[in-house]
């Protein structure tokens, strides 16, 4: 248990980078000025990059994101880590150290193999815990040889700016799971004062009540709630671990467990099975077999529980076995 504690901060930000469109597009729009649309493609490539050093060894380094993003037929890649520690020199080196292997990956050489052309990523970081004093971009210099050199800013995000009215205005539904960051040097006085308990639990509780309308308006997949929620827990579990009694009524409001992703191998079951049915299928009616196919979707509900005649209309329907 311990060993997972140790990487639910990252376990919490990769799963919702790897599994949450949703909550991935407004975040990146947000750090990086972009005006990107639920329309447009993430493309997820391995977060695993090797190098070689000089007793050569091959290290592996595990980044927290590499994405790509096709817009209107231009691509832009990304890399963006997520930091909770407050000293932010090692992350800054990081940054770039990961930036340089992308960047090599798809390096270019002209046809007379005489110029190389490497084009790093943009890239931001997520700082979960921050000094009153980190500015809100970081920058990384390069001096070349010819002494001209050349620099880029590193766009930086800090949990602490970020009220539940930032979060919800902005729909940076992804800060949502650190939240408790911000309330952490009054955990032990929260622990044991009844009254701040029931503060937090308020806001807490209107955290739920939020997602659950997004959700019911069609503006939040019901699977990123899924995420956001169990992801709150996973957090408050590692976060709160000395304090019993936030991290016991915080996951007891927030419900559910940890890190379950039956939900998401169900849909992965689902999409696959749709996009083979969709090859002679419209996009509306692809998208609702996936409904129906979905377990806990109120289609699929009504499919498999409502009538023997209406199950086998929609199985009918959709050639389902």
């Amino acid at each position: 248990m311990e060993d997972s504690l140790n990487t639910a901060y990252d376990d919490a930000f990769r799963t919702m980078i790897e599994k949450c469109d949703d909550l991935v597009i407004p975040f990146l729009n947000y750090m990086f000025g972009e005006h990107f649309t639920e329309n447009d493609q993430i493309i997820r490539t391995s977060n695993e990059e090797f190098s070689q050093k000089e007793d050569g060894v091959i290290k592996k380094r595990i980044t927290d994101s590499q994405l790509t993003i096709v817009s209107e037929g231009i691509r832009k890649r990304y890399h963006v880590e997520c930091e909770s520690s407050v000293k932010t020199g090692s992350v800054l080196v990081r940054v770039f150290e990961y930036g340089a292997m992308m960047a090599l990956d798809d390096a270019k050489l002209s046809e007379d193999e005489l110029e190389l052309v490497v084009d790093f990523p943009h890239t931001g970081v997520l700082l979960l815990r921050s000094g009153e004093l980190v500015p809100n971009t970081m920058r990384i210099r390069i001096i070349t040889p010819n002494g001209e050199g050349c620099s880029y800013q590193v766009p930086v995000m800090k949990e602490s700016d970020f009220s539940l009215k930032d979060i919800f205005d902005n729909k940076l539904y992804f800060l949502i799971p650190f939240y408790l960051f911000n309330y952490e040097k009054n955990l032990g006085e929260i622990d044991n004062d009844e009254k701040l308990m029931l503060d937090l639990l308020k806001e807490y509780n209107e955290i739920a009540e939020k997602l659950d309308c997004l959700v019911e308006t069609g503006n939040l997949f019901s699977r990123s709630r899924y995420v956001i929620i169990q992801m709150i827990k996973r957090v408050a579990d590692k976060i709160a671990m000395r304090h019993s009694n936030v991290k016991q009524k915080v996951g007891d409001l927030m419900g559910g467990h940890v890190i379950n992703l039956d939900i998401f191998q169900a849909e992965d079951k689902a999409e696959a099975r749709g996009k083979a049915i969709g090859k002679t299928m419209g996009a509306d009616m692809l998208a609702s077999l996936l409904r129906i196919l979905v377990p806990g979707s109120s289609e699929y509900e009504a499919a498999l529980n409502g009538p023997a005649e209406v199950r086998e209309e929609l199985f009918k329907k959709y050639n389902i076995g």
